[in-house]
């Protein structure tokens, strides 16, 4: 059967509007269901929120009625030949008188839905479009301040479409107040299956669904912020829904695992070792889960990538960002999957930021279709990993279905997770109002994307936001009902990236896209340098853990995703000043590890030269000194390690050698324990007299042979004086008194 056109309804209201004068202006009588258009039932209460007390009302209110409506169910979800549909709705009256004379109107299209843009459209709450009406059903008075429950129903051969391909099918269903005016409509779909030995029925699609498990950034500058992890893994709180869902899922699917876990390694780092039972029995928990599911380390604090490509960054930079100690020196299980990267939510990553995920020595990274849509063409790309070539090697992408992850989450979340999206470059999709309406979409979505992928067969990924905070008990619940649909299959991501992958090209991304919120380039490069400087503190401390967990939190935080949606939220101001003092404080630390050295003479060939270190660290340093001179002419014989105890200082000597005199600048420098620098090196000249020594020891020793020689010629002087006065004649005793001047007799 057809669906009636524009002109057929506008006839069929002209006809209505002139028999209804014709009774003399009384409202046409709207009788209950009939034997051909269905049956109905109600369930009425009264001050309370009924079987879907957590969903929203979403309605499209037509009139002043205080009425509206939210789809209850769609039974079954899946109708073949025979079937009879039954559409349950919950019928609410928030006004203060009661509501009668209400009818149900069902319509149910014969024509396969063919593209995910035609899903979107038909749900929209723009679209004002109904079915033509195939059944009806009265609905009781509703008392003011309550709710009841309302049925119709409709036989499936009554549409007529034996033999027609299988596929989703739009339904409406519209509620019309006493005088025959739409007070509220709801549009959803139902999925027609033919008989099953039909040549054009789809294979299932095999669902996969992730989590990342992070944390929300808070004011650090604000003195009464508390920890939030008390908060979180509460049974209503994100991560103890998060951890409750594996477990949830699981029990209701057929996979052994159907949520997999990306966690943050800093985040569990913390509560291993919190003092609350809580926290610590949460993070057990996540630990231990690697062994019956998928769970994924993140890099530690959940660095935003794309901030990172803005500057130069390598493996080595990335490996000092990871090597920070955590906490209680935590690092992830055995049991635990290789490590992932997960771009900013919500945004499609340029070229540079894929290139960074892979020089940062991370080969896997969760991200949205490449087209920069939400894939609202015929289907969006398969999550079927694809591998990117880089300058760094292969990055392999699992690509999220970003209209399955948006109906999703807005199905189970119980929280505002959505506001992630509200800078998104993804299209506004329309959130399910129930959980019934989130199945159905589901399943329209995946059988749309079932048909275009005859050759393969599909797989999708719902890929959650940060902050998702899933309510254990939906998700359970729409997971069996999209797998009893028989049109879908769940599987662990394990799974999936065990799957054949395709070579993807580069064209398909932009170059280099900067997105809103990112943290400045001149900033990102402070606080590399300080994380730089950590690492080598860590690497020369004997306690790094005590060294370093005060500081390297805050020095690193503020590279996390989560600064984006705080920084859109309350503006920039904060993050500058947390780097500003994080930067500072870093710097102090590194200055409390020093190697002084006096300016000395040195007139020997060979010496040591006396480093004295000093160390008022929180923890002791094992440095080892390294002196390099810039003249060949002093020789380094070797490089002296010393251990120097926190709040002390050490001297250690360490042996040089001269070639030549000259003045030498020799640089001084502390390295730790992989040959890296440690601290600020310092400088200082060295006046280098080589020859001093040997010259000194020619002077002293040819002084010495002179005053031999002198007092050897004056011994022999005196001893010859003393034998020419023995031979003297006596006669020449006067010329002796006459001063020795002898005179002569003629």
């Amino acid at each position: 059967m057809m669906s009636a056109g524009p002109l057929t309804l506008l006839r069929a209201a002209s006809v209505a509007c002139a028999l209804s004068l014709a009774l003399g202006g009384a409202p046409l009588h709207r009788a209950g269901a009939d034997a051909t258009s269905g049956s109905s039932s109600t369930q009425v209460t009264s001050n309370t929120q009924g079987t879907v007390g957590q969903w929203a009302p979403v309605a499209m209110d037509l009139t002043t009625a205080k009425g509206s409506m939210t789809l209850q169910s769609v039974s079954p979800s899946v109708v073949s030949p025979g079937d009879t549909l039954t559409v349950s709705v919950m019928v609410k009256n928030a006004g203060d008188t009661p509501l009668h004379g209400m009818e149900l109107d069902l319509g149910v299209g014969w024509k396969r839905v063919m593209s995910r843009s035609a899903i979107e459209a038909w749900v929209n709450p723009a679209n004002a479009h109904a079915v033509s009406t195939m059944a009806t059903a009265a609905v009781p008075n509703v008392p003011p301040q309550s709710e009841i429950v309302a049925e119709v129903s409709l036989p499936v051969d009554k549409l007529r479409i034996d033999g027609a391909d299988a596929g989703p099918r739009e339904v409406s269903v519209s509620l019309l107040g006493d005088t025959g005016a739409t007070v509220a409509t709801i549009r959803t779909f139902v999925m027609w299956q033919p008989d099953s030995g039909h040549p054009d029925s789809p294979p299932p699609v095999t669902v996969s669904m992730i989590a990342p498990v992070t944390v929300p950034v808070r004011d650090p500058a604000d003195p009464t912020g508390v920890n939030l992890l008390p908060s979180l893994v509460e049974p209503g709180g994100a991560l103890g829904g998060l951890t409750a869902s594996v477990t949830a899922t699981a029990n209701v699917s057929a996979a052994d695992t159907v949520l997999g876990l990306a966690v943050d390694e800093a985040v569990l780092a913390e509560a291993i070792v919190s003092e609350t039972p809580a926290v610590a029995a949460w993070a057990s928990t996540v630990s231990e889960m690697g062994t019956d599911h998928c769970i994924f380390p993140l890099p530690a604090f959940d660095p935003d990538m794309a901030t990172l490509s803005r500057v130069t960054i390598n493996q080595r930079t990335m490996n000092e960002i990871n090597a920070i100690p955590m906490p209680g020196d935590w690092s992830p299980p055995d049991s635990w999957q290789h490590a992932l990267a997960w771009p900013a939510d919500g945004f499609t990553p340029d070229l540079a930021t894929l290139r960074t995920i892979r020089a940062a020595g991370l080969t896997r990274a969760v991200v949205p279709p490449a087209t920069g849509t939400a894939g609202l063409g015929s289907a969006s790309p398969s999550a079927r990993p694809a591998t990117l070539a880089t300058n760094h090697g292969v990055l392999n992408l699992l690509t999220q279905d970003a209209i399955l992850t948006s109906v999703m989450t807005n199905a189970v979340d119980r929280g505002s997770t959505m506001a992630h999206f509200a800078d998104s470059d993804f299209p506004t999709l329309t959130a399910p109002a129930s959980q019934a309406e989130a199945v159905q979409r589901i399943l329209a979505e995946l059988a749309v994307i079932s048909y275009h992928s005859a050759d393969t067969p599909a797989w999708a990924l719902i890929a959650f936001p940060r902050g998702v905070n899933p309510d254990p008990e939906v998700l359970a619940s729409v997971v069996a009902a999209v797998e009893g649909s028989g049109w879908a299959s769940f599987a662990p991501v394990s799974e999936l990236i065990a799957q054949s992958a395709t070579d993807v090209s580069a064209d398909a991304w932009e170059e280099s896209t900067p997105q809103p919120a990112e943290l400045g380039t001149g900033s990102v490069s402070e606080i590399l340098h300080s994380v730089n400087r950590l690492h080598n503190l860590a690497l020369a401390a004997t306690n790094a853990s005590q060294l370093l967990a005060p500081v390297a939190p805050r020095i690193i935080a503020p590279l996390s995703v989560g600064w984006r949606t705080y920084t859109q939220a309350h503006g920039p101001e904060v993050r500058a000043s947390l780097v500003e003092s994080a930067v500072q404080e870093v710097g102090s630390l590194a200055d409390g590890l020093t190697a002084t050295a006096m300016e000395v003479t040195m007139i020997s060939a060979e010496g040591s030269l006396p480093i004295t270190v000093n160390n008022s660290l929180p923890a002791d340093a094992k440095v080892t000194i390294d002196l390099y001179p810039h003249d060949s002419r002093l020789i380094v014989d070797s490089h002296p390690s010393v251990t120097v105890e926190a709040g002390t200082q050490s001297t250690v000597y360490v042996p040089v050698r001269a070639i030549a005199s000259g003045d030498v600048t020799v640089d001084v420098r502390m390295l730790d324990s992989t040959g890296s620098p440690v601290g600020e090196s310092t400088e200082l000249t060295l006046r280098v007299r080589a020859g001093w020594e040997t010259l000194g020891t020619a002077l002293v020793a040819g002084g010495l042979a002179v005053l031999l020689v002198v007092g050897l010629w004056r011994t022999i002087r005196r001893g010859r004086k003393g034998a020419e006065q023995d031979d003297m004649p006596c006669d020449d005793a006067d010329a002796r008194e006459d001063g020795g001047i002898h005179h002569s007799v003629a």
